[in-house]
């Protein structure tokens, strides 16, 4: 975009092009406090998708023996302290998430964006 074309300012924004690739840590026996229940989640493939379809989520603990409803806890924070071990029957998954994007140059005007590089 050419300073003729730009009035105020070019920004830039990274643009998510594809679904992020999810990769997961397990740790056994452990969990973390703090989680938000996903009551939908009566399975582990249904709690881990739950929590790679909302990208601010940052792991899950599944424990398959509560009772349905409260099976699945989602956490947010990045700082997500694990009890390593020390939780029977519980699993603890860890996402990290590899996500193909594009940066786009944008114009910001007076009254709103001006249009797309």
């Amino acid at each position: 975009m050419s300073a003729s074309t730009c009035l105020v300012e070019e920004l830039l924004r990274v643009v998510h092009t594809e679904p992020c690739n999810a990769t997961w840590t397990v740790y056994t026996e452990s969990n973390a406090f703090g989680g938000i229940r996903l009551s939908t989640a009566n399975d582990v493939t249904t709690c881990l998708q739950g929590c790679q379809a909302n990208r601010r989520c940052r792991a899950a603990d599944y424990n398959a023996s509560s009772p349905v409803g409260r099976r699945c806890f989602l956490h947010f924070s990045a700082a997500v302290r694990v009890n390593v071990g020390r939780s029977a029957g519980v699993s603890h998954y860890s996402i990290s998430r590899l996500c193909p994007s594009t940066t786009q140059t944008f114009c910001l005007v007076e009254h709103g964006i001006n249009g797309w590089a």
